[in-house]
């Protein structure tokens, strides 16, 4: 994905495709006179290879540690609000909500464009310098406006950014400008196109050849050492704040900008004070560090500042991690990573490791606990890490022979690198025409043509996670392109099977933009989800990704395809939640499919099958359709279709409690997992096993697993859609065990979350606010919960206006919540207005007759027994009329059983409310014991339970006792 620093309107050149607003400059009428700028970066700047190891840093304007401390508190820490969320507003941390910048407002001497991120620093803008006529990235830090000190604090804010505004290093991300606006800070930045490392990192399953590493490394190292020489520390170096440009450009951003990370009040302390006893640290654990826990240094996990030393640790980390593809202490808490760190050295390296011995050494000493033991500057460890001895042997040994044909085949050598370079760097522009700036703006208008409220939020969020997909995949291309014909460490055999893979993955994205250019209003809803799970481009890099393309001599390549596209767009429509025409399509599938020597095809469309029923909630099905891709994936030693298969069983298990099948199909998966390069569906192997460890009552254990799955999805920055879910899931567990501060903390996450990515008008919206009420409601009382009902209710009725059932639905839960609150009447009146939306859009009997049942109870707990069997008997012969359209109960099939099953189930549910109706009414009523033996005699035919307390009314019957 470009990152939120670049530039959004650049699609000339091939890589990461950024926004579509880009042909359209802003009038420079619109500004305003601007303030003086800083100074410009000077063009002729040394190279800081030219420092020496002695060279003393030039301070920076003076800052309190303290003030610094505070300022990044109050800039990183999100305030958890329940309150209405305007349109057109932006929660900024710590500060007052502030009005979303429309396009063309004017800061300084800036325009803005478009809003294009937001991370836990506050927002950021694509901008165009009506002065210095260029593109900027804008990025506003607030400072709270009821802080006393809220002047000095933005001076010192402005400090700090105008001594990063000073730096001049090629590899720094430019900062042109800083001011005060509106009691913020605003820092104008360099846009720049590129990937973050990250996630660059994460597009690999083998660790990067070492060589490559250290070129990239070199750079980077030099961009922070040029910073310390000036006095400027980075702070927070991770591999996100690398982005990597087109060859050979790559840019180090947000020095001096770090997140602080707040511990809980009950967070274990032992282990950070055993680090601080270890480092001669005195005092209390802080309970506060600035920067990110797992590249932090040991003496910032400790609660110390940051300095050039901590950068190094930093920067070792990261290295360590690009070249042995797992980071030197695995562990991702403070109080974890504090307790590894205070124990013992980095873990050993992997047994396939190529990194040279010397290499280690120069990262070893970079990763000492002790400061004072590492490198004595970043200049120093570039220069270690220029060295490699075996490289300076070879120079020497080729030196002789190299002078004789040096004249003659330089410059054809030159010419032929520099023509395969340009070749390698075209190929990630095959992306153009499926996925660029005007396919973007397209969808936009499909999106927006839908005339949704949250049309526009969902473009955005839908187009961005496409634009990481893309970025991604365009990478790849140049990466496999420049490692077989650059560098020569893959055979064209190998190059033109992951060509191929990457063909089709480019197919998947085209069924997906397809299917999102002709979907419903259900289908935007989702396509955020539609867009996040496109196959990761990785499958690409691995052997068993490739295996499961293979075609052999005997298969007609253009009839896998054919094939393999029709079953992308229906994978595609089922996440879109047209789970039934994916079923209506699925027999011509198969009669197609049928004697397809493709394995992969094969287990594809057996999955299809699987997550079809699923969805339908015909789990008996899916489990046959998971097992048959499970034995294909199997035979053919496709092993992460293998894995998949097996997380899919364990899940569907759960869903039906077989606990112990779940556990078993978990454990085959997990062993997959672990001994493959499966990064990303790791976080599913624990959120499995937090499902199979909730439905066992296992609560503890199940929060832990939750939390695991959630710090490895954060931790990767993936899906917004699966780290909904898993904050959903921990809400509910925390809530069943009547831990109400935790459950309203992840709602609130959930909610933040989605408001965050999709705006605040989004249907998704509605289920964390309709839970926050339940969970207001005996605490708070009526009227609060009510409050927050009505904000989703609002919302789901502008998202679905043609459609009352996700009103309805929603109706019924408040009116069930109400009912079990004590309030009968509050709950008839959700159940008038329930009936009341079903009218006005002419929606069907199923969703009367659900109403009528729930009207039905209201009124029987406010003891109004005659008037609540007129809607129970009305809700009753519905059912009974359904169950009879299936036909008898001998005729049910395989393709049905699910109907009949629901329906008879609906049938119970609504005849034994009308029972407790008639029994209320006379106590030797003939007629619930009646009824009450028919309900018994349904529940039979369809293997359903029935509830004790009817079983006993028709055995009071049969005994002649009363009732």
């Amino acid at each position: 994905m470009s990152d939120p620093r670049d530039d959004d309107d650049a699609a000339a050149e091939p890589g990461p495709v950024a926004a579509s607003d880009a042909d359209v400059e802003p009038d420079a009428t619109a500004s305003s006179e601007p303030p003086p700028k800083l100074p410009e970066r000077e063009p002729d700047a040394p190279d800081s290879g030219s420092f020496e190891e002695e060279t003393q840093p030039i301070e920076a304007p003076p800052i309190e540690a303290s003030e610094l401390l505070q300022l990044r508190t109050i800039a990183s820490t999100r305030a958890a609000a329940l309150g209405t969320a305007d349109e057109e507003t932006l929660e900024l941390p710590g500060g007052e909500p502030i009005e979303a910048l429309p396009r063309g407002t004017t800061i300084a001497s800036f325009v803005v464009i478009a809003h294009i991120g937001e991370d836990a620093l506050g927002p950021i803008y694509s901008a165009f310098d009506v002065v210095a006529n260029r593109k900027v990235a804008l990025r506003l830090l607030p400072v709270p406006t009821d802080d006393p000190e809220s002047a000095q604090r933005q001076l010192a804010v402005v400090d700090i950014m105008a001594a990063v505004a000073r730096l001049s290093h090629p590899c720094i991300l430019a900062v042109y400008d800083v001011g005060t606006w509106q009691g913020g800070v605003y820092v104008a930045m360099e846009s720049f196109d590129g990937i973050e490392l990250a996630k660059w990192m994460e597009a690999r399953d083998e660790p990067f050849p070492w060589r490559a590493v250290i070129g990239n490394a070199r750079d980077v190292g030099r961009a922070l050492a040029a910073a310390h020489a000036q006095g400027v520390f980075h702070r927070d170096f991770t591999p996100d704040k690398v982005l990597l440009g087109p060859p050979g450009s790559l840019r180090v951003a947000d020095f001096s900008l770090a997140p602080a990370v707040i511990d809980a009040p009950d967070a274990p302390t032992e282990d950070v004070a055993r680090l601080r006893k270890r480092l001669g640290l005195d005092g209390a654990v802080p309970p506060l560090m600035i920067g990110t826990v797992e590249y932090a240094a040991p003496e910032v996990l400790a609660g110390a500042e940051a300095d050039a030393r901590s950068d190094q640790f930093s920067f070792c980390v990261a290295l360590y991690e690009a070249l042995y593809g797992e980071r030197p202490w695995p562990a991702d808490t403070r109080s974890a990573l504090a307790g590894e760190m205070a124990d013992g050295p980095p873990r050993t390296a992997p047994d396939d490791s190529r990194v040279p011995v010397w290499l280690r050494d120069a990262l070893l000493r970079g990763l000492q606990i002790a400061p004072e033991d590492r490198w004595p500057s970043m200049e120093r460890l570039i220069r270690e890490l220029d060295r490699d001895p075996a490289a300076s042997r070879r120079r020497w040994q080729r030196g002789l022979a190299a002078i004789t044909v040096v004249g003659t085949l330089a410059g054809a050598g030159a010419w032929w690198v520099d023509r395969t370079e340009q070749r390698c760097a075209e190929a990630g522009s095959e992306l153009e025409g499926v996925w660029d700036a005007r396919r973007r703006a397209e969808l936009s208008r499909v999106f927006e043509g839908d005339g949704a409220a949250y049309a526009v939020d969902n473009a955005r969020a839908v187009g961005d996670a496409i634009d990481a997909w893309a970025g991604v995949w365009s990478h790849l291309q140049v990466e496999a392109c420049e490692v077989t014909r650059v560098r020569g460490e893959a055979s064209e055999e190998l190059y033109t099977e992951r060509r191929a893979c990457m063909a089709v993955r480019l197919d998947e994205l085209r069924a997906l933009l397809s299917m999102l250019e002709s979907i419903d209003a259900e289908g935007h809803e989702r396509a955020l989800a539609a867009a996040e799970s496109l196959t990761s481009t990785r499958v690409c890099t691995r052997p068993s990704g490739l295996l499961e393309l293979a075609v052999g001599p005997d298969v007609d390549p253009a009839r896998v395809d054919d094939l393999r596209l029709r079953i992308a767009r229906a994978t595609t429509l089922l996440q879109l939640g047209r789970a039934r025409a994916v079923e209506a399509s699925l027999p011509e599938l198969e009669r197609d499919a049928d004697g397809l020597a493709q394995a992969g095809v094969q287990v594809q469309l057996a999955q299809l099958r699987g997550a079809t029923a699923r969805a339908l909630g015909r789990d008996d099905a899916a489990i046959d359709a998971f097992h048959d891709a499970a034995i294909r994936a199997s035979q053919n030693e496709l092993d992460q279709a293998l894995a998949l298969a097996w997380l899919e069983l364990a899940a569907t298990f759960a869903d039906g409690k077989q606990l112990d099948e779940a556990t078993r199909a978990l454990d085959h998966a997990r062993s997959l997992v672990e001994r493959t390069p499966y990064d990303e569906v790791r976080w599913r192997v624990a959120a499995t096993a937090g499902q199979i460890s909730a439905r066992a009552g296992r609560d503890a254990d199940a929060l832990a697993r939750y939390h695991e799955a959630l710090a490895q999805l954060e931790r990767r920055r993936a899906s917004t859609t699966a780290h909904y879910d898993l904050l959903l899931q921990l809400g509910e567990l925390t809530a069943a065990r009547g831990d109400v501060p935790a459950a309203t903390g992840y709602f609130t996450r959930a909610l933040e979350l989605v408001r965050d990515r999709l705006g605040p008008q989004h249907p998704t919206l509605a289920t964390p606010l309709l839970r926050l009420g339940e969970l207001q409601l005996p605490r708070e009382g009526t009227a609060a919960a009510r409050a927050t009902w009505e904000r989703a209710l609002v919302i789901v009725a502008e998202a679905h206006r043609s459609d009352a059932n996700a009103v309805v639905e929603m109706l019924l839960r408040m009116a069930t919540a109400l009912r079990e609150h004590g309030d009968a009447d509050g709950a008839l009146e959700y159940d008038g207005r329930a009936l009341a939306a079903i009218e006005s859009t002419h929606g069907d009997d199923d969703a009367r007759a659900t109403v009528w049942l729930d009207e039905g109870r209201s009124l029987l707990a406010l003891g109004r027994v005659a008037q609540a069997r007129v809607p129970l008997e009305r809700s009753l012969a519905h059912r009974e009329s359904v169950l009879a359209s299936l036909g008898p109960a001998s005729a049910t099939t395989s393709g049905n059983a699910g109907h009949r099953s629901a329906a008879a189930q609906m049938v119970l549910d609504a005849g034994a409310e009308l029972v407790r109706a008639l029994a209320a009414q006379d106590p030797a009523s003939d007629a619930a014991t009646q009824l009450a033996r028919r309900l018994r005699v349904v529940a039979a035919q369809h293997r359903l339970t029935v509830p004790s307390w009817l079983v006993g009314v028709t055995d009071t019957a049969a005994s002649g006792a009363p009732p």
